[in-house]
Formats: structure tokens, sequence, C-alpha cells
């Protein structure tokens, strides 16, 4: 269910609450992130030809 949820742009605090964690390091371990989003994630991190102004 928290892979779910976070796979649904669940944030930690709102999995750790779902879980009734305390502490938000204590839902970590239940999250799978979907490779797709993890695809996504490395998408939006710029090239470093893009930062120095050359193309993609």
């Amino acid at each position: 269910m928290a892979s779910n949820v976070a796979n649904a742009d669940g944030t930690l605090d709102e999995v750790a609450a779902l879980l009734d964690h305390a502490r938000l390091s204590s839902a970590e371990p239940y999250l799978h992130p979907d490779s797709d989003r993890l695809r996504v994630a490395v998408d939006r991190v710029p090239s470093p030809r893009e930062l120095a102004g050359g193309p993609r």
C-alpha cells in the first residue's frame, strides 16, 4: 500500500501517517518506487551539456 501511495505522488509524510508511523524514517523500508517514476526522476535532471548551454 505504501508503494502505491508513493507511486500516486503521495509524500513520505502521507505514507507514514497512513501506516501510523510516528517517524518518517519508519515508512521508508516500505517504499519501492515504480521504475517509470525513477526514469522520470532521472530525466528531470539536466545533463552537464544542458547546464553548459550546449545541445542535449
